[in-house]
């Protein structure tokens, strides 16, 4: 924010109320992806505050999983503070969306349970973001549309994900230690 950036910005793993307050003062958009995280937020956010929310589709570090769900839902729509602004999960093995056998990844398993846990909103007001580097990377070499918004990680540092030496002219490292 010091340098002037207005856009919004995600920040994942965060944890106790002096968190929360940096978040909070400095217009940070918090992805919530345990019980303990919406809890102490739900008590410190004093106006309107934009939220992300991750859902564990299968990658099992971080999220809410399906049975949780229809009470994190109500959590939100009783706090009139937290904004519900994105849906998130993160795929285990994107490079599975290269395979030929349609249907059959573990990541398009993950795309059907994330679509499934979030029916009932409305995906016209949500940024739903699902993609990690080796995802994109597969949705990009399949030459196809990506349905949802992405996080690249590996790929930001100018590592190919897959080892494709495809990617490899397409991408640079941001840095380099000496």
């Amino acid at each position: 924010r010091e340098f002037g950036i207005q856009s919004e910005i995600l920040v994942f793993g965060f944890s106790g109320d002096d968190a929360i307050q940096t978040l909070l003062e400095n217009r940070l958009t918090p992805v919530i992806s345990d019980r303990q995280q919406l809890e102490a937020l739900s008590l410190l956010v004093k106006s309107p505050t934009p939220v992300h929310i991750k859902l564990n589709t299968g990658m099992n570090r971080r999220g809410f999983r399906g049975r949780e769900w229809a009470d994190v839902v109500q959590k939100l729509k009783n706090h009139p503070q937290l904004k519900t602004r994105g849906l998130c999960t993160h795929l285990l093995e994107g490079e599975d969306l290269l395979d030929s056998k349609a249907g059959e990844g573990h990541s398009l398993q993950q795309i059907k349970m994330f679509e499934k846990i979030i029916q009932g909103f409305d995906k016209r007001d949500l940024f739903l973001h699902i993609y990690n580097s080796a995802g994109m990377a597969s949705v990009f070499l399949k030459d196809q549309n990506m349905d949802y918004g992405c996080r690249p990680g590996l790929l930001t540092y100018g590592v190919d994900p897959m080892n494709d030496q495809r990617l490899t002219p397409l991408i640079s490292p941001v840095m380099a230690l000496h």
